[in-house]
């Protein structure tokens, strides 16, 4: 099917199908511009996405050294679903996308930290810009393996632009790791479409 639309504001567009005949949609109109079209084109796009699910998901895919006693950006540097490019591979951080501010996200944060020792004990946080929003502290007590798995999330309404991030802190007396693995280390943010 082919949509027309008639040149300088003559009106007299219409649709084509397969077969050649024409279906007329006006008679007159006036056509407002390039420009104009694709402003009202962006904004139909805006609808549409924010119409649909926004899921977020990143990994790391080796370990990362968590030093004793500072406080430590996980860097998640590859993204399991990203369709929003949300997600910086460097820095481990996640910037809200345009058209999706002031609505609701739900952050889940999953770690598993290699080296934890009986009695050791660790957090996780979730950063919005500088703001604190959560910490999560684990004690992984007298039965803990060398492995202790721990997760944090909470739910936040915030601006475009605002940068999202995890940290880790521990103070063991040495370096511990946060493990590599799809199903070990992961961030997941899902928007959940209450807000404006």
């Amino acid at each position: 099917m082919r949509i027309t639309a008639a040149a300088n504001g003559s009106g007299g567009g219409g649709v084509t199908n397969p077969a050649g005949t024409s279906v007329t949609l006006c008679e007159t109109g006036t056509l407002t511009g390039t420009a104009n079209v694709l402003a009202d084109s962006a904004a139909v796009k805006g609808y549409v996405d924010r119409a649909l699910p926004i899921v977020i998901g990143a990994r790391i895919t080796s370990n990362q050294t968590i030093a004793n006693d500072t406080e430590t950006t996980a860097v998640w540097n590859s993204a399991i679903y990203d369709p929003q490019s949300m997600l910086n591979t460097g820095t481990g951080e996640i910037t809200i996308p345009a058209d999706f501010g002031g609505l609701n996200w739900d952050v889940r944060v999953n770690a598993y930290c290699q080296g934890i020792s009986a009695g050791d004990a660790w957090r996780i946080a979730i950063y919005t810009n500088s703001t604190e929003v959560l910490r999560s502290i684990y004690n992984a007590g007298a039965t803990a393996s060398a492995r202790s798995y721990i997760s944090g999330y909470t739910l936040i309404g915030v601006p475009t632009g605002t940068v999202v991030k995890a940290t880790l802190y521990q103070n063991f007396g040495g370096d511990r790791w946060l493990s590599a693995g799809s199903t070990f280390s992961t961030i997941e943010m899902k928007c959940l479409q209450l807000g404006e």
